[in-house]
């Protein structure tokens, strides 16, 4: 008969640090998607207008 694993009591200090590891990842995690969202894709969207601003002039100046 195999022999009943015990479960280990979790330790107040444990649940604590798992806490506030679970909510720094979160921050983490938040907090890369608000950098991504408000300052690299508003910036890779503007590169892209302006190169093809810029290739578009380029086209039209060569047709004329």
């Amino acid at each position: 008969m195999p022999r009943s694993y015990k479960t280990r009591t979790y330790n107040i200090f444990d649940l604590i640090l798992a806490s506030i590891m679970f909510f720094a990842v979160l921050l983490l995690v938040y907090l890369g998607l608000f950098i991504f969202l408000f300052f690299i894709l508003p910036a890779l969207i503007i590169y892209i207008a302006i190169r093809f601003w810029l290739l578009n002039r380029h086209i039209k100046k060569i047709l004329n």
